[in-house]
């Protein structure tokens, strides 16, 4: 199949001519040819899945095919190697079918029902290699790979069997193949969840990445919902639509019929697309499991957010359109007015929307005066002040629902990082959990282990910093900071909270506990069951290198928070103090 120039897009936006578009497959050819553990296609309508899917960065595509290679001759139990035929089983089931329309954006059109598998007569590998079967079809095409894939998942019917599906090693190589997509969009509409899938969906959507929130949409049965995205008369009555009931059967033996199979030689793309399918159903059984252990805890959550925030419906309605007006007539002001944005300052002041518009004013006023401070540190930039192990977010919650952040003033090396780099990464920690709506009401604790302090920390008490460091605690942070544990401090630990004091309010400082060298008694408030052995923890020893990946995977969202703020000349910003 030629390549259309037509629907060469790349990074920037701009349209390929035919031949930047050879040129592109013939270098990338080239890559794929000098390396000798390749044995694969190199057609064209096969190169052109990974330059489609990486805006046609030759070395972007390259790395991506070596990745995938990679992974399959690690689980090469996940990618199929057999033609249809070997199939009959599944294919009888009725589980899978490809339209031959397209959604709204040029989409092919790709339906599972969940219903119609049979866990125990199949495997989550033996059903990503049926999807590979079904997606190697189309993805030659050259629409398909300008567009992407538009997957529709009925969960009508979903059975418990599948939760054997969700193991560790499951979800890695879901998450992976996902991660290898070759095609340039895949879009999740998810249709017919239960009730009990609802609720836990509105807690966990938050929690998910811009990309992702653009990649899956739930619809539960409102079909206009799903016709926003896909045109009813392609669709069948059962989903809304115009056409009959869909014949599986006669369509899948048509499409195979159709499909020119070829074994895969160290190398399969459609599998890719199968793993998003995977992971997804992975995602749901997980929600769904949790929705039932924990729809007590989702109550107690809700009833928490109303008895100490005031967030009830009517509060949350008037309260965000309430800051979202007061912020629109802030006309230097340029931030974010989206439901999820405001409710993290509102929620900081228990829906006082004077105090919460307050709130938002002193913070980016905070960071147009100390950019120094306040301005993001990028994680991957910032790898070797983690890397002292000095930080660390806490996994898990404690039992009043708050995260646990630990700091140990020790490990801070200041040959390795400057007072600054230490403000601005926990400032990032802190960007990063008050995304979480939970933590939002419940809170953060910290942790701060004094071991060690000598004259070289003495840089961080002085009063400018100390200043500013509580007024992060008590006025310009979003967040509900409920307690601080000082853990093995010194003697002379007096004169540091002696800086400390003229700037704190009294809430604040009956919320600050001295533990000295009994980690029991800070047992007391922080059960043992989440923190790391050093503080006779059983979680393992002191290691925030997981954290460190979920900062990093976050960048894009802190990249996007620093186009924030205030645009204006210092002596124009509005009175804080």
């Amino acid at each position: 199949m030629p390549p259309s120039s037509e629907l060469a897009i790349d990074s920037s936006g701009r349209k390929l001519n035919k031949l930047e578009v050879e040129g592109c497959l013939d270098e990338l050819r080239q890559l794929i040819i000098s390396d000798v553990q390749f044995c694969m296609r190199k057609d064209d309508a096969f190169l052109l899945r990974f330059l489609h899917c990486t805006g046609f960065r030759i070395d972007d595509a390259f790395k991506r095919i070596q990745q995938m290679n990679d992974l399959r001759i690690e689980n090469p139990d996940w990618f199929a190697s057999t033609p249809p035929s070997d199939h009959a089983m599944l294919l009888s089931w009725n589980t899978k079918v490809m339209l031959d329309a397209r959604d709204k954006f040029g989409r092919r059109i790709y339906i599972t029902k969940i219903a119609n598998i049979d866990a125990t007569k199949t495997t989550i590998q033996k059903m990503a290699q049926f999807d590979d079967l079904w997606l190697e079809a189309i993805l030659d095409e050259p629409e398909t790979q300008a567009n992407g894939v538009c997957c529709i998942i009925d969960m009508a019917g979903f059975s418990w069997k599948l939760f054997r599906w969700f193991t560790p090693g499951n979800v890695r190589v879901a998450a992976k193949r996902t991660e290898l997509l070759p095609t340039k969009k895949l879009v999740i509409h998810v249709v017919n969840s239960s009730m009990l899938l609802n609720a836990t969906v509105a807690l966990v959507f938050p929690f998910l990445s811009a990309k992702t929130k653009e990649q899956i949409h739930f619809h539960y049965e409102d079909w206009p919902s799903l016709h926003k995205f896909v045109n009813a008369e392609y669709l069948p009555v059962e989903y809304g639509g115009k056409l009959d009931i869909l014949e599986y059967t006669a369509r899948n033996n048509c499409r195979y019929c159709q499909t020119q199979w070829q074994p895969a030689r160290h190398c399969s793309t459609g599998c890719r697309l199968a793993g998003v399918v995977v992971l997804t159903y992975l995602v749901l059984i997980f929600n769904y499991v949790l929705t039932i252990i924990k729809r007590k805890c989702i109550q107690e959550f809700m009833k928490r957010a109303e008895d100490e925030l005031n967030e009830t419906p009517e509060n949350v309605q008037q309260g965000t359109e309430d800051l979202r007006r007061m912020i629109l007539g802030d006309e230097n002001l340029f931030v974010p007015t989206d439901d999820t944005f405001l409710l993290k300052f509102l929620r900081a002041r228990k829906f006082n929307t004077q105090k919460a518009f307050h709130m938002l004013q002193r913070y980016y006023v905070m960071k147009l005066r100390c950019p120094e401070l306040f301005c993001i540190a990028l994680p991957s930039e910032n790898s070797r002040v983690y890397n002292l192990q000095a930080q660390w977010m806490l996994p898990d919650r404690d039992q009043f629902g708050q995260k646990v952040y630990i700091i140990r003033v020790d490990k801070f090396d200041s040959n390795v990082a400057s007072i600054e780099d230490v403000f601005r990464t926990n400032m990032l920690a802190l960007e990063h959990v008050v995304q979480e709506p939970e933590t939002q009401v419940c809170g953060l604790t910290v942790v701060v282990d004094m071991t060690g302090l000598s004259l070289q920390h003495a840089k961080f008490f002085t009063p400018y910093y100390a200043r500013r460091t509580v007024e992060v605690v008590q006025e310009t942070f979003p967040l509900r900071f409920k307690g601080f544990h000082v853990v093995n401090e010194p003697f002379y630990f007096d004169a540091i909270m002696a800086v400390l004091k003229p700037f704190l309010k009294e809430k604040i400082r009956k919320r600050i506990y001295l533990h000295g060298n009994d980690i029991t008694s800070l047992h007391a408030f922080i059960p043992p069951d989440i923190l790391p052995k050093e503080y006779g923890g059983t979680k393992g020893e002191f290691d925030n290198r997981h954290w460190q990946n979920e900062l990093i995977s976050s960048e894009d969202y802190f990249i996007e928070q620093e186009k924030y703020g205030y645009r204006l000349d210092e002596k124009a910003l509005p009175v804080t103090d």
